[in-house]
């Protein structure tokens, strides 16, 4: 351990019992000795009553120099302390640049150690001894206090200067300043000469909020000490006596009387409480503390008031106290008869002003908040009335007006026994489940000596009241233990990005954006809201949480919950999302609210806006000249844009779209528009667009499409496109013959996507890829959507999808793209298409035997560089499906990933036919493992091609196929045929569209 820690600082503790060997402190001597310069606890404590007679292995220690020690805990004990004295001296001496907390237990205070400067916290215990021993003086102890200005605890337990009689008059009038100090301690056994400790606090000056705290132990008492009195007010008389009254006494305002077996007083700002032994000394504490606290008002009974009135004189209080408080049950009569009726015993005959009860002291008849004679006619009890009646208008009493205020008093407790160094017991407030039990007993105790007394309760409405004071501490505690769960205990921003993940996701999330029909379960989220006031306070405080706002123009009260997402939204980028259906447009006619379909919400918001997307369900046409009304507001910080609309008029929309991407062409990042044409006239710069989709409406065709040379300008002055999606986006080719070499350059786009229907006229968007410079990394995806007819569905497509392919390909530059594909991958898909990323295209198709054909004869001469022909798709034994095998000559490898048939796939590839075009077969056929078993099983016995199973057993089979079919015999080179357990992934595994 001593290795690992290296040059960190070491704390040395040892325990010794009087079970270990004599010399067990030699450990702790070589240990001191080795690592001195590294300590900086040292704690030494020797459990036995008995004095060491050697201390000389103790003592030594002390002999060496702690430069780095910051606390010093000594508990032993010598029958000669004054060489310890002297070694501890000089290690104080040297470590008090270090030195934060000094204990010492059964010591002496060392002579001339009076400077300590950076000591925080001091405890003495068991001094008296060795002071007698060493003559140590009051005025030197004084002066190691005023050397210790950051002094904040001190703690003194039968620590008392015994010779301080013999220098009393040179420090009689010395004042130590302490101005970090914030708690003394100070206590002692009983026995007279103990008690000169509390001189010690005339001489002390302290902040105001400093604790004082003074006790005695009766438990322990020395064998020399003189039998204990019996009057234990007396030791507190004394220790009061000696306190400064004008820095402690006089700002007392609270005196609190409590019952404990250890007698003590603890002064805490403007309250003291005083722990007296029996019951009976409670009327001679007021009367011996009462001329010291001059300003006192307010007295605390926080012990039982039993119903006997042979112990009521204790509640005579001194004149100058205005309230009395009274914690626990007290009889009614009693208490109005100890108050009225003056005794020969009562010092001060005044009563208070106010008493403050319990609510079961009072009878039921006495539900008012006061009491007097008036009350006193409506009680039922005639015998008692009279009694207090007799006493409220004696000639003493004729006036008097008391008010009993029904509340329970405040507690502090006063902690018992002697505190370590470094705590604050005194100052700690009571748990809340010590204070629910302490509750639980005065109401057990309030229900059966209310029974016993009067055999009333409480009213209905101090009970009702006592309820909702329960649920709410119920409810407090409920809060309490919530915080501490797992989940409440997450940092603010991870528990708003759970909450954000509960939302329902985003369904424009996705680019192009897709319509969602159902929109009825947006604020399904809310739920979250009322599962705890945690999770609402933290989902309340989230504007982001309510930047979403879903437009629903047909739901009842939606201005109101508009208005209350926007407000708790804040400042937050909004994002405003509306889904027409057909009944939403007939509730807009009906309410003739068309014009305020958004308006209301962009009026107050428009500046706020980041994202709309407002789209309609399939076949919901618009008033063009009503709605175009929400694109006049100016959307300076919008971002994504996405419409997908159907008006009825698409010129009146296309002239606000125009002003309104003008408006907003320094913010717009994502636009996308569906049925929606491109809006008339140049449109100004959109020089951070990264994202485009554009899709026009099916079977309308305007004369206002954009030219091609109008559409190449505007993807010229947007270099940061990333996304580009064209689906029947019609560019008419009116110029085409001014932009027949034009290129424009798109360094940063990482996707195309070209789609059309079977119109001729669709198809011109595909021209495109010849003018656009982009990467070669970029993925172009084509793809084509058709009208099918269920006559003759595969004619249909049988005469469509070649021309397809081969025209798409047509128009793509061969130098950057197709030269550099190595692989091509065949694979079976109910939506055809074709992807080209990087060296590998991928080509969709629904697998018909003469379509793969026709796709190796049409893209072979384009691939020149192609070497690898993947079939991710199953092939069947019909001979048509087997000639797609007529491989062209630079595929130099096949693999199949499916199972195919091995013997007619030999043959194809071995002995050519008719159907052939190029006749060189691969160099390498790569099958799966089961298709090389299926062939053990059906073809070994009968042909030579596989001579036994026992080859195709073999860890690494490779089968050179030249022995059956020799070069002579057939007269075509031979190939290699590896069976592979685990085929390489193919280079595009999810679909490459998705409908």
């Amino acid at each position: 351990m001593l290795k690992r820690a290296q040059t960190y600082p070491i704390s040395l503790r040892q325990e010794l019992h009087p079970t270990d060997p004599a010399h067990a402190e030699d450990g702790t001597l070589l240990f001191a000795s080795q690592y001195c310069a590294q300590l900086k606890i040292l704690d030494l404590e020797r459990q036995t009553f008995m004095p060491i007679d050697d201390p000389s292995q103790f003592w030594k220690i002390f002999n060496y120099r702690f430069p780095l020690i910051e606390e010093v805990y000594l508990n032993l004990q010598f029958n000669d302390p004054e060489p310890v004295s002297s070694s501890l001296h000089r290690m104080l001496q040297d470590s008090r640049d270090s030195l934060r907390r000094l204990s010492l237990n059964h010591l002496a205070w060392p002579m001339g150690v009076s400077n300590l400067p950076h000591l925080t916290h001091l405890s003495l215990d068991n001094l008296a001894q060795g002071l007698k021993v060493l003559g140590s003086t009051f005025s030197i102890f004084l002066d190691a206090l005023q050397n210790s200005p950051k002094l904040q605890f001190l703690s003194m337990h039968n620590a008392v200067p015994i010779s301080a009689h013999a220098n009393s008059n040179s420090v009689d009038n010395r004042i130590v300043h302490l101005p970090c100090l914030r708690r003394i301690e100070i206590s002692w056994d009983w026995g007279p000469e103990y008690r000169m400790s509390a001189l010690l606090l005339r001489h002390l000056k302290v902040v105001h909020g400093a604790e004082v705290f003074l006790y005695v132990k009766r438990g322990k008492i020395f064998m020399d000490a003189p039998e204990p009195p019996r009057d234990y007010l007396d030791f507190l008389e004394r220790v009061v006596a000696h306190l400064p009254s004008k820095n402690y006494l006089d700002r007392v305002s609270t005196v609190q009387l409590c019952d404990s077996f250890v007698p003590a007083v603890l002064l805490r700002g403007e309250s003291m409480c005083v722990q007296s032994i029996a019951n009976q000394d409670a009327h001679n504490t007021i009367r011996r503390f009462a001329p010291f606290m001059p300003n006192a008002r307010t007295l605390i009974f926080d012990k039982p008031i039993t119903h006997d009135p042979r112990e009521f004189p204790v509640i005579y209080p001194p004149s100058r106290f205005s309230t009395l408080q009274f914690v626990y049950w007290t009889p009614f009569v009693y208490l109005v008869q100890a108050l009225t009726q003056p005794m020969a015993n009562t010092v001060f005959p005044s009563p208070p002003n106010e008493i403050y009860l319990p609510p079961w002291s009072l009878l039921k008849e006495y539900g008012h908040s006061y009491f007097s004679l008036t009350a006193l006619d409506e009680y039922r009890d005639k015998e008692i009335c009279n009694t207090v009646r007799k006493h409220l208008l004696s000639k003493h009493y004729v006036n008097t007006h008391h008010v009993v205020l029904l509340r329970r008093a405040q507690i502090t407790p006063l902690p018992h026994g002697q505190s370590m160094v470094g705590t604050s017991t005194g100052s700690e407030e009571p748990s809340i489940l010590d204070l629910l039990n302490q509750l639980d007993r005065r109401l057990d105790q309030a229900t059966v000596l209310g029974l016993k007394a009067s055999g009333i309760v409480e009213s209905e409405e101090e009970m009702e009241q006592q309820i909702a004071l329960s649920r709410r501490i119920l409810y407090k505690a409920r809060f309490r233990l919530n915080a501490r769960r797992p989940i409440n205990r997450l940092p603010f921003e991870l528990l708003v990005a759970i909450f954000s993940r509960v939302q329902n996701q985003d369904p424009w999330a996705s680019f192009p954006p897709t319509i969602d029909e159902n929109t009825g379960n947006r604020y399904s989220w809310l739920a979250i809201t009322a599962v705890c006031h945690h999770w609402r306070r933290v989902s309340l405080a989230a504007s982001s949480l309510w930047a979403k706002i879903y437009l629903a123009p047909g739901v009842r009260n939606w201005k109101g919950t508009e208005n209350l997402l926007l407000e708790r939204a804040q400042s937050y980028p909004i994002s405003l999302y509306q889904h027409l259906r057909p009944h939403d447009i007939w509730a807009i006619l009906l309410h003739h609210r068309h014009k305020n379909l958004l308006s209301g919400a962009m009026q107050r918001c428009a500046g706020r806006v980041r994202s709309m997307y407002l789209t309609c369900s399939s076949g919901t046409v618009l008033q063009a000249s009503h709605y175009c009304k929400n694109f006049e507001h100016d959307f300076l910080r919008i971002e994504d844009l996405h419409l997908d609309l159907l008006f009825d008029d698409h010129a009146p929309v296309s002239t606000a779209l125009q002003r309104m991407l003008r408006v907003a062409r320094c913010s717009l990042h994502r636009l996308s528009l569906s049925n929606v044409l491109w809006p008339l006239g140049p449109t100004g710069l959109l020089p951070h667009l990264t994202h485009l989709s554009l899709k026009y409406p099916k079977h309308q065709e305007s004369e206002a499409d954009p030219t091609f040379g109008e559409f190449l300008d505007m993807l010229q002055n947007s270099p940061q496109l990333q996304f580009l999606s064209l689906h029947d986006a019609r560019l008419t080719p009116v110029d085409f013959h001014t932009t027949g070499s034009r290129v424009v350059q798109l360094p940063r786009l990482r996707r195309i996507e070209i789609s059309w229907t079977d119109s001729p006229r669709h198809r011109m968007s595909r021209p495109l890829l010849g003018h656009l410079s982009i990467k070669k990394s970029t993925e172009i995806l084509l793809y084509a959507l058709w009208q099918q007819d269920s006559n003759n569905v595969h004619s249909s497509y049988s005469e469509r999808y070649p021309d397809f392919l081969v025209g798409a390909i047509a128009h793509l530059p061969s130098k950057p793209y197709l030269e550099c594909v190595s692989t091509l991958q065949l694979r079976r898909s109910d939506n055809p298409a074709i992807l080209l990323r990087g060296r590998s295209m991928c080509i969709e198709s629904r697998s018909y035997a003469p379509d793969v054909r026709q796709i190796i004869l049409g893209f072979s001469p384009r691939m020149p560089n192609a070497s690898t022909l993947v079939f991710d798709q199953p092939i069947l034994e019909h001979p048509n499906d087997i000639s797609i095998f007529y491989a062209p000559c630079h595929f130099k490898t096949i693999q199949f990933l499916r199972q195919v048939d091995f013997l007619p796939l030999c043959k194809a590839l071995l002995d050519p036919q008719k159907q052939v075009v190029f006749p060189t077969p691969p160099n390498e056929v790569c099958i799966d493992a089961n298709t090389a078993l299926d062939a053990c099983t059906r073809y070994a016995p009968n042909t030579p091609i596989i001579s036994s199973k026992k080859r195709t057993n073999d860890p690494d089979p490779e089968y050179g196929v030249g022995t059956p079919f020799s070069r002579d015999h057939l007269g075509k080179p031979p190939f290699i045929l590896r069976i592979c357990t685990a085929l390489p992934k193919p280079p595009f595994e999810v679909p490459l569209r998705v409908t």
